[in-house]
């Protein structure tokens, strides 16, 4: 079937926004029951797990290289990467169900780093237009990745998906 769930939409829109600015995804879920099953974690949510920057090296590099924005700082990545999923949820279904821990974390992560309320709201519009508009472009690269995702494809065969994409 084509159909694809707004969970690995969801996914597929934190997975795609990461490699496509230099973010290698690491691992992913779609339920806290494939969180039980495969890692015995409870309490888990669905999630995409990036590598940090710095351990992806070269990789990370020649993906950003390969799909340039202009994203000048780690806490613009990390709020582009952040609002990857309700991304993807508006771009494909014109609306997002998902996504309100991902907001609350990304609030709490900017917080942390002393950036001031105004400027967390402001964040969280520019990320979530910026990434709209990238998934916008990549429409069917993202619903591609969602279906392998979906499959439960590993990582590397998702990041191949992307890399041979006609897209790109």
């Amino acid at each position: 079937s084509w159909c694809v769930s707004a969970q690995s939409v969801h996914e597929a829109g934190h997975f795609l926004t990461a490699y496509l600015i230099g973010v290698l995804p690491q691992r992913y879920r779609l339920s806290s029951l494939e969180a039980f099953r495969n890692d015995g974690m409870i309490n888990v949510q669905a999630g995409t797990t990036m590598l940090p920057t710095a351990a992806a090296g070269a990789a990370s590099e020649q993906s950003a290289k390969r799909h340039p924005l202009s994203i000048t700082s780690d806490a613009e990545r990390y709020s582009m990467v952040a609002v990857g999923g309700i991304a993807a949820e508006y771009v494909i279904f014109e609306q997002a169900e998902g996504g309100k821990e991902d907001l609350r974390i990304l609030e709490q992560a900017l917080r942390i780093s002393g950036v001031s309320r105004r400027d967390v709201v402001l964040t969280k519009r520019w990320a979530a237009l910026a990434v709209v508009c990238l998934l916008r472009e990549k429409q069917a690269l993202l619903l591609d990745l969602a279906k392998a995702m979906r499959d439960r494809r590993s990582v590397a065969e998702c990041i191949r998906i992307i890399e041979t994409h006609g897209e790109l």
